[in-house]
């Protein structure tokens, strides 16, 4: 397990450990409050994804391997952490969350070239739940989220033997819109903080663009290679949800 979960869980069980200790408090609180309420969450996602390949096929010198959805699969899967701020009125409530993860990767291909990877990632949204107080612990919701995401992607191939093959440089760019359903949970640890999850139905639609370039030491002449392209992807994610949820 990575360092940084390591640390997400371990402050999950610190704040376990102090607000149990609160308990009678949240006894006493009343299941509804008219009030609005503020609700700050620290997000992580993708947890549970386990190792993937950084290409379903190996072949950055494909140019239609990053017009499908291969690319933009492999990073929208991404372990990623975010930050949410929810506005709740009793039952109805207002949910906006951003994520920024960057990534800088190199492994080798099949045919043993390196390939350096290194990749930008955004999403933001904002949306709308309905949540019923189980009891004075537990909090059921469901919701939709609108969406706005971006990724940036630049690929090096590095030739084994120049004399006969070029390096391979690739940028692709995609941006889109997403529709998120969802349903969720919190259980509440004291009156001021829980933890949550969800699972949401997620259906994005994307266009972008890539630009392939060759070079190398001999100074060969070879021309770039451009497409632009679009397509929608549906998922049922993320592969595992957690959110330390902060109540003022």
């Amino acid at each position: 397990m990575k360092t940084s979960h390591i640390y997400f869980f371990a402050v999950l069980i610190l704040i376990s450990n102090f607000s149990f200790g609160q308990e009678k408090e949240v006894q006493k609180e009343k299941k509804e409050s008219s009030k609005p309420k503020h609700e700050v969450r620290i997000i992580m996602e993708n947890f549970l994804g386990g190792k993937e390949e950084p290409l379903p096929n190996g072949q950055i010198w494909s140019s239609s391997n990053f017009s499908n959805t291969g690319t933009y699969e492999f990073y929208d899967n991404k372990f990623n952490y975010g930050l949410g701020y929810n506005l709740n009125f009793d039952k109805i409530g207002v949910r906006t969350k951003v994520f920024y993860n960057s990534y800088d990767e190199t492994y080798f291909d099949p045919s043993k070239n390196e390939i350096n990877s290194k990749a930008k990632s955004l999403r933001s949204s904002i949306g709308l739940n309905y949540q019923n107080q189980i009891d004075v612990k537990l909090v059921l919701f469901i919701g939709i989220d609108a969406s706005y995401f971006k990724i940036d992607l630049e690929q090096i191939q590095y030739a084994r033997n120049h004399s006969s093959n070029l390096d391979i440089t690739q940028y692709t760019n995609y941006s889109g819109i997403g529709i998120e359903p969802l349903v969720g949970f919190k259980y509440f640890l004291s009156s001021h903080f829980s933890i949550g999850s969800e699972i949401r139905f997620i259906r994005d639609s994307y266009k972008g663009n890539t630009l392939i370039t060759y070079s190398n030491s001999s100074g060969f002449p070879a021309p770039d290679d451009e497409i632009d392209f679009e397509g929608n992807h549906t998922k049922l994610g993320p592969k595992g949800s957690i959110s330390l949820n902060v109540h003022f």
